[in-house]
Parts: C-alpha cells; structure tokens; sequence
C-alpha cells in the first residue's frame, strides 16, 4: 500500500471513497499479519485475507499482499499485524524498480493511501455505505445516478469524518443531473445544519448549479444570515434564477459579512449596464477603501455585464494598482470591446505595476477578435521601458528570447 503517495498533476476532481470503490479491484475487510520487511525498513509487505468480500471486479478474490512505502519514518504504521480494516484496494504494476525484490506473487496498495484505511466503528459504517454504493455498480441509467445521489447525500450526516467530506467533495465535485427529492432533501437538512462551514457552503453551491428549484424556500431562509452560508444561499438563488431589486441589494451590501457583500455587490454591478442606480453605488465602493474580496466582486459583475457603459469604472479600479487591478483588467478582457483594449493598453504602456502586469495578461484572454492585441504586445516586448514587463510578455507569448536593450 503505498499511503500518502501523490496524486497527478493532471487529475480532475479529487477522488472519493466512492470512486476508489468503484476503480477498485476489491473492496472489503482485510486482516494482514506480520509484514515482511525491505529497504532497511523502508518497505513493507503485509500479507493477509479478505476477510469479508464486499466488491470485487472479477471473481472472489482472497489473498493479498499490502505493500506501504514509507514516506516519513515518523509516520505511524497505518496497521500492525493482526489489524483488520476495511479498504479499497488495486492491483500494483510488476515493474517498479524497488518492487523487484518482493515475493513473486500480486502486490497491493490501498486506494487514495491511508486515508482510505477504516477501522474499528469507522469500519462498520463504511462496509454498509460500501455495500449499497457496490450495488448500484450493475444498474441501468438513469436509475444508478438516483440511487447515488440518494446514498451520497445520505452520506453527509455521517459520523465518520472521511464520509462526510467525501459526501461534500463527489456533490460538488461534478454536474448533479439526477437528483431526487430524497437527496435534495438530504443535502438542504446538512446545509441548514451545524457541520463545518466549508462543507455546507460546498453543498448549497452545488444546489444553485443542479437547478434544484424544490430549494427555493429553504435558500431564502438561508440567505438571510449574515454570513459565508447566507451568502452561498443568496449565490445559489441567482443560479435558480431568483432575482433581487437594486433596493434588496444595497440592502445586503450594507451586511456585517463580507461573503453577502461580494455578492450584493457582484449582482449590482452585474445588473449597473442598464442601471444608473447601481451604477452608481458601485462606483462609490471601487472608489472606497472597501476590502478586496468585496471590490473584486464588483469588478467580476461589471465584467459580466458586458457593457461599454462600466468601462469607466473599470478603468479607475485597474489604475489603482492594488489588490484589485488584475480583476479588473480580467473584466475589461471579458467585456472585449475597443475601448475596453485601450483601456488595457494604456494600462501597460504607463500604468501602476499591478495595473500593467494585469492588463498584459487579460490582453491574450479578451472575449471577442482583436486584430491587433498579439501585435500590440509583440511591439510592447521591443519598446517597454521596464525590463520586467518586457519579461511578462515574453513569458505570455511564448518567446524563445528577450530583445536587445
């Protein structure tokens, strides 16, 4: 078992308990005896049984062979001899150099390392999750992504810790397609719940993006808490559709959380196209010493808006050169009109450092065609005063050298 080995680069999503099931080789209670030992103690091997077979890919597999490689010789043993726990498992390549040495037979690891190793109480619980996860392996669609969704939302009251995250990380982790009552049930009761901050506003953001308009009642009620939940709630209503008028929004923006904020804020500045109103109350918070996330906020719904009529308020915020300037260039990028790029170039040929790397970024992430934003740099990488920027743009441009002072 190779606990606490990294994971890809390239992964997606972090993985759960309930895709190691299901990527598996087996999955059940595995009791293991004394290990051999290798690499002057730097390698085990712990033979053992599958005690209680629980999932398998092909037939009824038996005896293993659970190799750990130690990471950090501080770190305990995830097991002694004599140990049953309860684990996903794969089968481990021939190849490895260091494996050469180790009895000729199939090697095994735990899937997703020590974390995945469940004993005791914890044990118990994942083997009755395990099961009904398995058995949803064999059935048709969509009657296997119902019955998941029902068994991970159970899920999310779970005792075990591992269980709970791993509920949160597989909800928000993908597109939630089919979701029945049941479930959404399950996830609002864990959202309106006393669990970690993190998980719940996880939860209500996953129920914004799967539409899950049976939630309305329960985000309103949510929303008016003057914190990072209420503001998840007020963020999943806009993704339901519910609308706020520009009086409801400055209301918010007047909360003592800064999470409301930056949405009330984000949503007026949305909505400040068409509307002088909040226009003009956001041009009075990017004009403020208002915290960053908030401004930030400001400057993604003005980019939103997709309108030359805020470009003005971008502007002032990317000169600032502070914490918010590269958000704002982003959102001048979105927007992508002409006066938007000019905007940006100004900003590079002689704005604030902050305001200057900012736009060069947002200059190769603008919206619409630009026939001359690749040339303006290029001319940018030759003229610039500052070797730094004259850097930047080599970076972002892929050359292969800097021009001559």
């Amino acid at each position: 078992m190779l606990v606490g080995a990294g994971t890809s680069a390239h992964a997606g999503p972090p993985k759960t308990l309930y895709d190691h099931i299901q990527d598996s080789w087996a999955f059940g209670e595995i009791s293991v005896i004394e290990p051999l030992t290798y690499r002057d103690g730097g390698l085990y091997a712990f033979p053992g049984r599958i005690t209680e077979l629980i999932h398998a890919r092909y037939g009824h597999p038996r005896s293993i062979l659970v190799v750990y490689e130690v990471v950090d010789p501080e770190d305990p043993l995830p097991f002694d001899k004599g140990t049953t726990f309860v684990a996903p498992l794969r089968v481990l390549p021939r190849t490895k150099y260091w494996r050469d040495n180790l009895p000729n037979s199939p090697r095994h690891e735990v899937l997703g390392g020590r974390r995945y190793v469940f004993k005791g109480d914890d044990a118990a619980a994942v083997k009755v999750l395990g099961a009904a996860w398995a058995a949803t392996l064999d059935m048709g669609m969509p009657d296997r992504k119902l019955r998941q969704g029902e068994i991970v939302s159970g899920a999310l009251d779970s005792e075990v810790k591992v269980l709970m995250e791993d509920s949160v990380r597989f909800l928000t982790g993908r597109t939630l397609t089919h979701i029945t009552e049941k479930a959404t049930t399950a996830m609002l009761v864990f959202a309106s719940s006393d669990a970690p901050e993190e998980l719940r506003v996880g939860i209500l953001e996953a129920v914004g993006r799967a539409g899950l308009e049976d939630a309305k009642p329960v985000l309103k009620k949510l929303g008016a808490r003057a914190d990072a939940t209420g503001a998840a709630a007020l963020r999943a209503q806009s993704l339901l559709g519910v609308s706020h008028t520009t009086a409801e929004l400055v209301s918010f923006g007047d909360s003592k959380s800064d999470d409301v904020r930056a949405w009330a804020y984000g949503e007026l500045a949305k909505q400040s196209g068409s509307d002088k109103s909040a226009r003009s109350i956001v041009a009075a918070l990017l004009e403020s010493d208002a915290v960053d996330s908030v401004r930030i906020a400001a400057c993604n719904g003005l980019g939103r808006s997709g309108s030359d009529g805020v470009i003005s308020l971008l502007a002032g915020a990317l000169l600032r050169g502070d914490g918010v300037s590269r958000t704002a260039a982003m959102a001048l990028a979105e927007i992508g009109t002409s006066p938007a790029i000019e905007v940006l170039k100004g900003a590079i040929r002689e704005g604030p450092s902050e305001a200057t790397i900012g736009s060069v970024l947002a200059m190769l992430q603008v919206s619409k065609p630009c026939s001359d934003c690749k040339a303006f740099l290029v001319e940018q990488h030759k003229t610039h005063d500052e070797g730094a920027i004259r850097d930047l743009i080599a970076i972002v441009m892929q050359f292969d050298s800097q021009p001559d002072d």
